[in-house]
């Protein structure tokens, strides 16, 4: 159990870091069409 929750949490953080990323990149993006 805690091998597959620290598996399981490790995805998590990188999704999340991930998503993070991702809206920065489309938010400077529509900056820049602005």
């Amino acid at each position: 159990m805690r091998i597959d929750y620290s598996i399981s949490n490790e995805h998590a953080e990188k999704f999340i870091s991930l998503l993070v990323l991702g809206v920065l990149y489309s938010i400077e993006k529509s900056n820049i069409y602005r």
